[in-house]
C-alpha cells in the first residue's frame, strides 16, 4: 500500500543535489573557461549565451525569447521574407519578460536549468515512489538503478536509430 504524502529520504535529497551539480557545474566551468579565453581569441567583449554542443539551437531559443519579449508572440526570424508574430511558446515568453524587466537574455535563459533539474528530480521521484512496493523498495538505490536502466535503454535506442549528435 502506498504511503500518502511521502517525503523524500535524505539519500534522495543527495540525489537531487547531485543532479543539480550535474547540470550547473558544466555551465560554471564553461563560463570560467569562456571568460578566460573568449575575449583573447575572438576579440568579443561578452558571452553569447549558448552553453552546449548545439549552439545554433540555443541561439535560436535566445532569438525566440527576444522576439517574445519585444512582441509577445514569436515570428520566424530566419527567413528573408517578413513573417507575422504568430507562434506562442510559453518558456520563450517567460524568458522574454525576464529580459524586458532587466535581466540579460543569457541569464534569463540559463534560469531554466535549475527549473529543469528540479522538474526532472520530481518526476523521477514520483515515478520511483509509484513503482515502489514497500519501505525497502523506496530506498534510493533501486530508484537510481531503475533510472540508470531507463537511461541505458534510451541511449541504446538512440544509438540504434542513428539519431544522435557526435
Amino acid at each position: 500500500m502506498r504511503r500518502g504524502g511521502a517525503r523524500p529520504l535524505p539519500a534522495e535529497w543527495a540525489l537531487l543535489a547531485a543532479l543539480a551539480a550535474w547540470g550547473v557545474v558544466p555551465v560554471i566551468v564553461m563560463a570560467l573557461h569562456a571568460l578566460h579565453v573568449h575575449a583573447r581569441l575572438t576579440g568579443a567583449d561578452g558571452l553569447i549565451g549558448a552553453d552546449g554542443v548545439l549552439g545554433a539551437d540555443q541561439l535560436q531559443y535566445l532569438a525566440w525569447a527576444r522576439d517574445a519579449g519585444a512582441h509577445g508572440l514569436i515570428s520566424d526570424l530566419f527567413t528573408l521574407a517578413p513573417t507575422a508574430h504568430v507562434f506562442l511558446e510559453p518558456l520563450s515568453i517567460v524568458t522574454g519578460v525576464l529580459w524586458r524587466i532587466g535581466l540579460s537574455l543569457q541569464l534569463a535563459y540559463l534560469l531554466w536549468k535549475p527549473v529543469a533539474a528540479v522538474a526532472l528530480f520530481a518526476a523521477a521521484f514520483a515515478w520511483a515512489r509509484r513503482l515502489a512496493d514497500g519501505p525497502a523498495a523506496r530506498a534510493p538505490a533501486p530508484s537510481a538503478r531503475r533510472w540508470a536502466q531507463a537511461n541505458a535503454a534510451a541511449n541504446s535506442a538512440t544509438a540504434a536509430t542513428g539519431f544522435h549528435s557526435r
